[in-house]
């Protein structure tokens, strides 16, 4: 009897265990070997409670993936998303990453048409049953049997206990009665309700009926009634035939960090926390979610959420439309801040409407069609113009090793009080390496800091600032905000420095963002561009080009959240893929010769790093740093006279058919980020098709850390 009683309490343990945390589990693998699985901490839950979903993303790639985050969680009708794990991870090769997205049923409303028997108890409704299987016995149901079930099993053997220990009848009564007390407390605990949905109000402003094509609106999302919010998830829908999403700014209510990436964003842009960001790829409808989830007190501001800018690309009318997804606060009295469910409201949509160009008739059908000519001479389309004219000298002549200096001049001004571009330059060619202010049009306290600047020049007014990170695009951005009126100068805005690193025409390209005066009036302006050629024809040149990396990519899973019905929760992945960093070949002849270059691409940062040129029918004879990676050691044969003189071309004296390529910059401070061509080797060649390959060894950060790099090889045909 007492083995089968330790037998019994030990499968009605067993029995609890399971039920509570037995879990779902699914799991999805893409085409990047990259795979999601979602898994609930229980297998059933409670109207009203909050289910927890684990997201586990998994890397079965040897190379890293990065900024990996759940972009979305999609709950079904009837479920709300309460919060979403805002962490965003890298992932090394083979290592997985867990996430959350909690979820929760809202509690039904009772139905007053369907009658109720007192007799048959509450919380009974008379009626037909569901037709079809009824499925497992779930939420607080299910609980309650659990716990009746239990109870039997306590009270059986508790009796059992008793009647074998007579002189103890009492004090196992005593405790029974009061596990029977406690009972209905520990019931009434499982059946307690949460706390109430609040309600907010949202507004949308902005709409306009004198819109043009071309024009640029701001439509702006407002709360005007806020009873306490950490999360706000929405949704804005327009009629794209009309209208394109090109921007948007964060508002007051919530702080930019705060916001989750809007799909389609301009990378850059969300990174460095401009004021507007770009959208280079719009989606319809545009998602967005406000977060505050580490709060402890909830956010009752009011004013703006965000503004939406849209491009007005066709005539005609129409809406844009607010979609509230899920939205949540914390109940600040409760001492585990439990999550709070805030209702929306219903929006009324915006609307945008060109303005009429055809005056209507009194009667069109009396109108009298126009008189054909025989030749009619077509009339010209009236010259295009925008309202700034950005300007920069057309080409640039120059040598490897020459700084460019390319002016930027405002020709035409109406009068602005700020100006933001960018300008895109060939990375192969060229490497941005400072600028020099001026004051013509604005003043140089104007200048928004470029990135990577040397701050101590700027703070010391130096008449030249170099730049030690450089970025590609550059964001240009002059902001006198501060000032009383429009700057209506014309005249220098900015120069910028570039040197020259590889032969070959490199295009720069001013694209302009936006402007706007002191009325709050967007300002047009145009883009151009200017060409930085060298003596070589580019015809000459073969350049490798770096792999394609459509980033980010996205990854689905669903599963079922089981409360009274089954739910589906659907996580949406996104991540980026790491490529590795490698050497590629190019070449081409100078005035010093035929040449092959080596090209670095998608460097994470180093100091250090190195590889083995082999070569077959090919005889290196000298060889040229392009200052791209710093610290390039002596290569074996080196002539000692070139070394000792600093010549720019340092011949070999010696070549036994391979050769070490190492640079090591034990002093920097920094990791060397920078890509492209980073040396030039001159060699002859015999006739016919020469062979090449470049053995990658392998280089370290200024942490110590090992960074692999891949190798190429190839043919260079005779020419």
């Amino acid at each position: 009897m007492k083995k089968l009683a330790k037998i019994s309490a030990l499968i009605c343990a067993i029995a609890m265990i399971v039920s509570v945390f037995a879990v779902n589990a699914f799991a999805v693998t893409d085409e990047n070997n990259v795979t999601v699985s979602i898994e609930l901490d229980k297998e059933a839950y409670e109207a009203g409670e909050i289910a927890t979903a684990k997201v586990t993303v998994t890397n079965g790639n040897d190379f890293e993936i990065q900024n990996v985050s759940i972009t979305e969680a999609l709950a079904a009708e009837g479920m709300t998303v309460v919060s979403i794990d805002e962490n965003i991870a890298s992932i090394p090769a083979g290592a997985s990453q867990t996430f959350e997205v909690k979820v929760q049923k809202a509690e039904e409303e009772p139905t007053p048409s369907t009658p109720v028997d007192p007799s048959e108890g509450p919380g009974e409704s008379v009626g037909p049953a569901p037709s079809g299987d009824p499925g497992p016995v779930t939420g607080e149901n299910g609980m309650l049997i659990l716990y009746i079930v239990l109870g039997v099993l306590a009270v059986g053997g508790i009796a059992f206990f008793a009647i074998k220990s007579r002189k103890k009848a009492t004090k196992v009564i005593a405790v029974l009665l009061c596990v029977a007390m406690a009972a209905p407390l520990a019931l009434g605990g499982i059946s307690a309700s949460a706390v109430e949905p609040r309600q907010s109000t949202y507004v949308i402003n902005g709409g306009t009926d004198t819109a043009k094509v071309g024009d640029v609106i701001s439509i702006q999302v407002d709360i005007t009634e806020n009873p306490g919010i950490i999360t706000s998830r929405f949704e804005i829908g327009y009629d794209d035939t009309k209208l394109k999403f090109v921007s948007y700014s964060n508002g007051s209510v919530f702080q930019l960090a705060q916001l989750t990436e809007i799909a389609g964003s301009n990378a850059d842009d969300y990174a460095n926390a401009e004021e507007v960001i770009r959208v280079d790829n719009p989606q319809n409808p545009v998602t967005m979610y406000f977060s505050a989830g580490a709060a402890r007190r909830n956010i009752t501001k009011t004013g703006t959420m965000i503004t939406l800018n849209f491009e007005v690309i066709a005539e005609g009318s129409s809406e844009v439309t607010f979609n509230g997804l899920n939205s949540s606060g914390i109940d600040e009295e409760d001492p585990n801040y439990g999550q709070v469910i805030v209702n929306f409201n219903d929006v009324a949509a915006a609307t945008i409407a060109t303005e009429s160009t055809v005056e209507p008739t009194d009667d069109p059908a009396e109108t009298t069609p126009p008189a054909e000519t025989e030749d009619p001479t077509p009339t010209e389309e009236p010259p295009v113009t925008t309202d700034l004219v950005y300007e920069i000298n057309d080409v640039y002549d120059a040598s490897i090793g020459d700084v460019v200096e390319i002016a930027v001049d405002l020709t035409n001004n109406p009068g602005i009080l700020t100006s933001k571009f960018t300008v895109a330059y060939d990375a192969t060619r060229l490497k941005f390496v400072g600028y020099i202010m001026s004051d013509e049009v604005f003043g140089k306290e104007d200048l928004v800091e470029i990135y990577g600047s040397n701050l101590d020049e700027i703070e010391s007014g130096a008449d030249i600032i170099t730049v030690q990170d450089p970025k590609n695009p550059i964001t240009v951005f002059f902001n006198g905000g501060a000032a009383s009126q429009n700057f209506t100068n014309t005249g220098r805005l900015i120069t910028l420095r570039f040197e020259v690193i590889a032969n070959g025409e490199a295009n720069v390209t001013l694209t302009p963002i936006d402007a706007f005066n002191f009325d709050g009036e967007n300002v047009s302006g145009n883009e151009v561009q200017a060409v930085v050629s060298t003596d070589v024809a580019s015809e000459d040149i073969v350049v490798p080009e770096p792999p394609e990396m459509p980033n980010p990519f996205t990854i689905e899973e669903s599963i079922d959240v089981t409360y009274d019905q089954a739910y589906t929760l659907t996580v949406t992945v996104s991540y980026e893929l790491v490529y590795p960093a490698y050497y590629g070949v190019g070449y081409g002849r100078d005035e010093y010769g035929k040449y092959i270059s080596l090209y670095v691409f998608n460097n994470p940062g180093v100091i250090t790093t190195n590889c083995q040129l082999v070569t077959e029918g090919i005889t290196l004879t000298g060889y040229r740093s392009l200052g791209v990676l710093n610290g390039l050691t002596e290569l074996k044969g080196s002539n000692e006279g070139d070394l000792a003189s600093d010549a720019e071309l340092v011949r070999l004296d010696t070549y036994d058919g391979s050769v070490v390529i190492r640079f090591i910059d034990g002093l920097a401070q920094e990791n060397n980020t920078a890509t492209g061509a980073v040396i030039k080797l001159y060699f002859e060649e015999a006739e016919g098709d020469n062979t090449f390959e470049v053995i990658a060894a392998n280089g370290f950060d200024k942490d110590g850390n090992e960074v692999a790099f891949e190798g190429t090889s190839g043919t260079i045909a005779e020419y």
